[in-house]
């Protein structure tokens, strides 16, 4: 983070002498969108803090950063790290109005960030994604990202009998991979947009709101997490699947029951008169 609240994300190599390689450019990553249309991007940073931290994950540290816009709008932004789950940054935003006025909101981001592509591969596609997202047309969770892909991603109802998914999108290339989601015990209406870009590929979560913060009110949006691994969408996944079990957040052993035959619309389709 820099003294603007902007971030950016390096990979440290486990060769103390190599030079960490940048994954994205310095950005205003965590941003809120006025109904009027102008985006608060920047907060000059007004305090920060370290602690060591214990709990549900193990042992971590914690960072607390507070930066305040032109808006009189603070925002806090605290993020946790734990020695249990290497390269999985969780990540809460929260901003409260300073100002003597409503302010009208009507969206906001977090992670959003531009993962470049590797200039030194050759590859095609560049870039491949896992999207937790369902959709109508049942596409497939695994594609590849080539020139003019997008996928918003929404995690709510996006048709009348589908919806919902894993709240998480995971990018990777040859050497590494990046991935965004949130890790809240309850579903959130949120979208993981997913683009090809010029520089490579954008991702992050994003949540459309209509809401009036009045002077002193504060809004928190969910926890999210950015990541940073090896390999494919795998260690997403099964680093997911730990930390919600710590929540607790589990899936139960199966009955019986659930082997045996069931009656499925997807064999027989929409159109099955009984005989």
């Amino acid at each position: 983070f820099d003294s603007s609240l902007r971030s950016r994300l390096r990979r440290m190599s486990r060769e103390a002498a190599s030079v960490p390689l940048a994954l994205t450019d310095w950005a205003a990553t965590e941003t809120l969108l006025l109904a009027d249309g102008r985006r608060v991007e920047q907060f000059a940073l007004q305090r920060s803090a370290r602690r060591a931290i214990d709990g549900s994950h193990g042992a971590g540290t914690s960072l607390n950063l507070v930066g305040v816009s032109d808006e009189r709008i603070e925002k806090t932004v605290n993020v946790e790290l734990f020695a249990r789950y290497p390269g999985f940054l969780f990540m809460r935003v929260t901003y409260r109005n300073l100002a003597a006025r409503p302010i009208e909101l009507s969206e906001w981001r977090n992670a959003d960030i531009e993962f470049f592509a590797d200039r030194a591969s050759t590859e095609a596609p560049p870039f491949w994604s896992y999207c937790g997202s369902t959709h109508q047309d049942r596409r497939d969770w695994v594609q590849p990202v080539r020139a003019g892909f997008e996928q918003e991603n929404f995690m709510g109802m996006n048709a009348s009998d589908y919806g919902g998914g894993i709240p998480i999108v995971d990018v990777w290339r040859r050497d590494c991979g990046l991935a965004v989601g949130h890790v809240e015990k309850r579903p959130c209406l949120v979208s993981l947009p997913v683009i090809a870009s010029a520089k490579g590929v954008k991702l992050g979560i994003t949540g459309q709101l209509k809401r009036v913060l009045a002077p002193g009110e504060q809004l928190a949006t969910p926890q999210c997490f950015v990541a940073v691994h090896n390999g494919d969408y795998f260690a997403t996944l099964d680093t997911y699947r730990r930390i919600m079990a710590e929540r607790g957040v589990c899936a139960p052993a199966p009955p019986d029951a659930a082997y045996e035959p069931i009656w499925c619309a997807w064999g027989y389709e929409r159109d099955c008169t009984p005989q």
